[in-house]
């Protein structure tokens, strides 16, 4: 669904992109590195990755590269493994024998590295969790939570031998957040079912980092009902995370609602203060600030509608075109009355799109322009930068002069106007002298940041 300022998701904003492998997770990177996202996800059966560019206007873009899988993957993740400035694939099975690293070479051309991984990956996250500067991986599922540590010994990166903490649970979804602060990734594990009893009526957990080593002694616990997919975000913009949990079941009924649980004093989600927005069996959520508003919001994925019943006074399920709702943030937090409906068709269980990694996104990314020369005969001028801009998510600058001896000096210009689609500075650089600006471009970890659209430097008229 195409996003738009009304707010409106239907077939008239629709676009269908090819099909995934039922059940399986996806991801969107920029793979060609210019600046349009492509879809990376799993076909014919989880058996080949496919790589479908520029999938915002596809059909008309229709190309793609597909990748042969000598097992049934289920999950796929993307990052810069090899730190070669070329995004690599991480593919994990749905139950082993093997995972495989796709190192991309350029030029959409990659080389497979299989590695033996005999475990189940219902879900994987990508992370440094022991601050060794190389990423890690964790995936989870049946009674056993897996952690991959990366390794550049040999010469070439790969993953070591899984480490494994066993539990008594299914654990569908697992994230990386530094809860507590404390400079650590700790692992949300968000757990479906309790493997003895099959109980959907369970805790799910925080497992804390101890320097790099995690314990199922060491966690902290909060009450779901078949938590299947969540997003960990800032909500706020107060600098905690909370974290969303889509509940799928309630062992006697799938009207279960979402959960926003907020940090505790020590940072960790907890059960006091929760927030329940309706849903139905939902099997996933996304947070993001979807109409730029500079809040966040939450869209949920229903699996299941309410109007099934086996003699029971509470509804066991549904039509599964329930569809999806957005919960549009504002100053009053989330309600059912400033929300959208969006047609879907029962998302379910382990399919989850990443957008990309939260737990180490800074509140602001950065564009720094080319080496500028003043060959002009004025030293006083005009930055303007338009675009689109309100109070979370904004734009400030700085000007780096570099003098006669080579260095730098970094400047804070003076801020002459601001509006919510222009800001101008009055910047002063003198003759033959040769500069660059710098944009902070600011996201309040919404997802989304200012648009910009233009920059100019302009000559300041003498009115001013």
């Amino acid at each position: 669904y195409h996003g738009n300022s009304g707010k409106i998701y239907n077939s008239a904003n629709l676009s269908r992109v090819p099909s995934s492998s039922p059940e399986t997770n996806m991801a969107f990177a920029d793979m060609d590195d210019n600046g349009k996202a492509a879809l990376v996800h799993l076909m014919e059966g989880g058996y080949k990755v496919s790589i479908h560019y520029d999938i915002y206007n596809y059909p008309g873009s229709n190309e793609f590269t597909k990748l042969a899988v000598p097992f049934r993957a289920n999950s796929v993740n993307v990052a810069d493994f090899n730190k070669d400035g070329i995004l690599d694939i991480l593919a994990t099975p749905i139950d082993g024998p093997q995972a495989a690293l796709f190192f991309g070479l350029g030029n959409r051309k990659y080389r497979m590295q299989l590695f033996d991984f005999k475990h189940q990956a219902y879900s994987c996250a990508v992370g440094d969790l022991n601050n060794d500067g190389l990423l890690d991986a964790v995936t989870c599922s049946h009674k056993e939570i897996s952690i991959l540590l990366g390794s550049n010994l040999g010469g070439q990166f790969h993953f070591l031998e899984p480490k494994i903490i066993s539990t008594n649970v299914l654990t569908t979804r697992v994230s990386m957040a530094d809860f507590n602060k404390d400079g650590w990734l700790d692992i949300l594990t968000e757990n479906l079912q309790n493997d003895d009893t099959k109980s959907y009526d369970i805790e799910s957990w925080v497992l804390i980092n101890n320097k790099g080593s995690f314990s199922i002694d060491n966690k902290r616990s909060f009450h779901t009902f078949g938590a299947n997919g969540g997003t960990v975000a800032q909500l706020k913009g107060d600098g905690k995370l909370d974290v969303v949990i889509s509940n799928y079941h309630a062992d006697i009924s799938r009207r279960t609602g979402v959960f926003i649980l907020q940090p505790d004093k020590d940072g960790f989600p907890a059960d006091q203060g929760r927030v329940s927005l309706p849903a139905y069996s939902s099997g996933a959520n996304l947070v993001l600030d979807f109409n730029g508003d500079g809040y966040q919001d939450i869209i949920v994925y229903n699996h299941t509608g309410a109007d099934v019943y086996n003699g029971s006074l509470t509804p066991t399920g549904g039509m599964h075109g329930v569809g999806a709702v957005i919960y549009w943030g504002d100053k009053n937090g989330y309600s059912l009355s400033n929300s959208t409906h969006m047609p879907s068709f029962g998302p379910h269980s382990r399919i989850s799109a990443d957008p990309g990694s939260m737990a180490e996104r800074n509140s602001y990314e950065t564009y720094t322009s080319q080496k500028i020369s003043n060959t002009s005969d004025s030293e006083n001028f005009d930055l303007t930068i338009t675009g689109r801009f309100n109070e979370k998510q904004f734009v400030s600058t700085q000007i780096m002069i570099m003098n006669d001896a080579g260095k730098t000096e970094t400047i804070i210009p003076k801020l002459v106007s601001k509006t919510s689609n222009a800001v101008i500075y009055q910047v002063k650089i003198l003759r033959k002298q040769t500069f660059q600006y710098k944009l902070n471009l600011n996201s309040a970890n919404s997802g989304n940041g200012p648009v910009i659209s233009d920059v100019k430097m302009e000559v300041t008229s003498s009115k001013n």
